[in-house]
């Protein structure tokens, strides 16, 4: 079987098939921004484009090159919609803050539980509810309530950095282990201490969640959303996504055990901000399997899906 699959005749045939069917299937959409006048890559040549700026090291460098050939407003054709780039500064002023109320949905989100449940997923009222629970998480006073907790995260690589005795280090290694600490314990309440342990499950199972071969991401990017919706294909390691979930699950059951306070240790973290956010929302109910319509606060699931986003967004940016 698995010959049969890789056969070059049959490989050409699949791939030659798969082309026609994305012509096909987009041509009225290939032509739009041609019809509305806008400017743009050509469409017809969309999936190679997406190949060279995946392949390529420093994709940026290509959308600079675009804004200098099409301009700072110009539309393009991605394998599965159209898209508006927009690189100028008054038109962004429009679209995220004057006429907001008109451009406030995202893409679709991914068909993975915790993931499209994720803040940068949401659309419509959901968007909203959730962002006016999560925004206060972020207020000055909150942010400065967890500086001992960085500050703990701290001492760990000053060790490190003394150990050293004044030798060469790798600087992304050491802050990106700095970062995997705070993020862990601010948003976990887990000590990770990456230092000295980078086989910490925690860390493993983060590095897994954020990280997928180049293989898979073309396999699901290129594969029609009908059939990847049905198959239920994604880029996440499951194995990853489920070790997080748990491990969210099981920080949530425990504060409930102990209240806000563990001894005389108050959490000041954001599963504990969040929890108190949503302590009011039916979470009885919610066990139960039954759903509260006017619920005031997050759901464990909800919870568990943005912790997840801090630790992406602290990570990687």
């Amino acid at each position: 079987m698995l010959g049969f699959l890789i056969n070059p005749y049959v490989l050409l045939t699949t791939v030659i098939g798969y082309v026609i069917y994305h012509v096909i299937t987009n041509y009225d959409r290939f032509k739009h921004w041609e019809r509305h006048g806008l400017k743009g890559p050509n469409p017809w040549l969309g999936l190679f484009r997406t190949l060279w700026f995946l392949l390529s090291p420093k994709p940026y460098l290509l959308e600079f090159e675009a804004i200098k050939r099409y301009g700072k407003v110009y539309g393009v054709s991605e394998p599965d919609r159209n898209s508006i780039v927009v690189a100028d500064a008054d038109l962004l002023k429009d679209v995220l803050a004057s006429h907001f109320s008109h451009f406030m949905d995202r893409r679709g989100g991914l068909a993975v539980k915790y993931v499209n449940k994720f803040l940068t997923q949401l659309s419509g009222s959901e968007w909203k509810h959730t962002r006016s629970i999560v925004s206060p998480t972020f207020t000055s006073g909150k942010m400065k309530a967890m500086i001992h907790l960085m500050q703990e995260c701290l001492e760990p690589m000053m060790t490190r950095i003394r150990r050293s005795n004044g030798r060469d280090m790798d600087m992304k290694s050491l802050f990106g282990c700095f970062t995997m600490d705070v993020i862990a314990k601010c948003g976990f309440a887990v000590d990770t201490c990456t230092h000295d342990d980078d086989q910490h499950p925690f860390v493993v199972n983060a590095k897994k969640f954020f990280t997928f071969p180049l293989w898979k991401f073309f396999v699901v990017i290129f594969t029609p959303k009908f059939l990847r919706d049905k198959l239920g294909l994604h880029v996440m390691d499951q194995s990853a996504l489920d070790y997080m979930s748990s491990l969210g699950q099981h920080m949530i059951q425990e504060r409930r055990k102990k209240g806000i306070k563990a001894g005389n240790r108050a959490y000041n973290d954001f599963l504990q901000l969040m929890l108190e956010a949503g302590k009011d929302d039916g979470q009885e109910g919610e066990a139960n399997g039954k759903e509260n319509p006017e619920k005031k606060g997050l759901t464990d699931e909800e919870i568990i899906s943005n912790i997840l986003l801090i630790l992406l967004a602290g990570i990687y940016h």
